[in-house]
């Protein structure tokens, strides 16, 4: 197996993420039962990545640890809330500033999110104020400006239970 990476900007990683979806899918390796919807869809999702990840200055730079699964079951914390260990790293990648601080997924209302709304929730407006309250602008935009990603990275390979479900974010866009 080929090595992807390492790249340069956020929007290369998805464009080369997406293009080893659509060989999976064209060689029957993913998507089995539903190979043409989901052609079809990843095929917008790659005209779709320059707009979704704009090439800005948070985009380059340097890079930071991410854990692909933040929903904050692999953090754990002690009575004082210090953080004692981060398990379960096997989504570990590095990501842009923009990747990185956007909000947890632990943060969404998940109803709301899954249903395509486009809205930021009171836990996801307070993680916004609390990293502008220590004069960081730029990761408070990242969070509620960054529905359209989290968005486009649940399309992007996921397998859904109900199919539904990828009309639902696709209709968030």
């Amino acid at each position: 197996m080929k090595a992807l990476g390492p790249f340069s900007s956020t929007v290369e990683c998805a464009r080369v993420g997406i293009e080893l979806i659509l060989d999976l899918i064209a060689r029957q390796g993913f998507y089995a039962d539903r190979p043409i919807d989901a052609f079809l869809i990843h095929r917008f999702l790659l005209d779709k990545v320059s707009n979704v990840f704009t090439q800005n200055s948070l985009d380059y730079g340097n890079f930071y640890l991410k854990h692909a699964d933040d929903k904050g079951d692999h953090i754990l914390v002690d009575d004082d809330f210090g953080i004692t260990s981060v398990i379960d790293w096997e989504w570990a990648h590095t990501s842009s500033k923009l990747g990185t601080f956007n909000s947890p997924i632990v943060l969404f209302d998940v109803a709301d999110f899954y249903e395509g709304a486009n809205f930021i929730s009171e836990d996801r407006t307070f993680l916004a104020e609390c990293f502008e309250a220590k004069g960081h602008s730029d990761l408070g935009s990242i969070v509620r400006n960054g529905d359209i990603i989290h968005g486009f990275r649940f399309c992007c390979g996921y397998s859904p239970v109900d199919w539904k479900d990828i009309m639902a974010f696709l209709a968030g866009f």
